[in-house]
This record gives C-alpha cells, sequence and structure tokens, in this order.
C-alpha cells in the first residue's frame, strides 16, 4: 500500500507515461494520484489481461511498466518486455509487499528494480524519476525476475 503522505501540489512536467499495473483499488488510485501530482500520465491496470491489452497497441506510448509482482490473474514478470514484442525495450519497475531486497538480480545477474510497499508518494517520484533517468545497463538491462 502507499502511504498516505500528503502529495506535493506542484508537478514536475513530466512527459513520460507510465503504465500502473495494480490490482488493489486503494493501491493504484493513490499511486496514480502521486504520479500524476509530479506530471507523468499514468494509464491505469488491474489486471495481466487489461496491462497487455494496453502495451501491445502500439499508439500508447509507454516509458515505464510499474506493476505489483503479484497479480489475480497473472505476475508483473509475466508482462516482461520478452513476453510484450510489441515493446521490448520498455523496461519494467515492480513493486511489492513481499521484497525483502530493494534491487535484485535475476538468473543472469541483471539487476531489476522493486519497490516494496509501502511508500510514500515522494520516494515513488524519486524513484520512477531515476529508473527513468538510469541508462538502461546494456544487454538484458530490462531483464526480470522469473515468473512465480
Amino acid at each position: 500500500m502507499v502511504s498516505r503522505q500528503r502529495v506535493a501540489s506542484t508537478p514536475t512536467h513530466s512527459t513520460e507515461t507510465i503504465l500502473l499495473v495494480e490490482n488493489e483499488a486503494g493501491v493504484r488510485e493513490m499511486t496514480a494520484e502521486a504520479l500524476g501530482a509530479a506530471g507523468y500520465r499514468v494509464v491505469r491496470a488491474h489486471r495481466v489481461e487489461r496491462a497487455r491489452a494496453t502495451a501491445t497497441d502500439i499508439s500508447n506510448r509507454i516509458d515505464l511498466l510499474l506493476t505489483d509482482v503479484m497479480l489475480p490473474d497473472g505476475s508483473g514478470p509475466a508482462l516482461s518486455p520478452q513476453r510484450l514484442t510489441a515493446r521490448p525495450a520498455l523496461r519494467p519497475m515492480f513493486m511489492t509487499g513481499h521484497a525483502a531486497d530493494p534491487t535484485r538480480r535475476d538468473r543472469h545477474g541483471h539487476a531489476y528494480e522493486v519497490a516494496e510497499k509501502p511508500f510514500g508518494p515522494q520516494e515513488l517520484r524519486q524513484r520512477a524519476q531515476c529508473f527513468l533517468d538510469r541508462a538502461p545497463d546494456g544487454p538484458g538491462a530490462s531483464s526480470v525476475p522469473p515468473d512465480r
């Protein structure tokens, strides 16, 4: 769950679009509000099926996939760029209430980021911006954890 800290009212005028995949309505809305306050365009999805349809519609610009790891109809890793043929360069950032380490490595040694819930609006915005600003770390930069 996103902490209910006060959301800053001054947007940063970001031009990026974030596909947010979260099944819990309250968490999804607070997360979208926090990111929207920073100027991000947030496209919401509550299920893997809806997120996949949104991501495969190439008319939708998507700069970041922010998804819960565990979803009722699948998993965030199931939405990985390797599995979304229309978005091979899309970089995912995962969020979960079950993480112990904010940066993990997949079986190939590539890092992927996990935001541990609860997090506050400012922390979420900072992590998203840092993630978007950071250059991919070479081949496999968009690697994801194995499906759970």
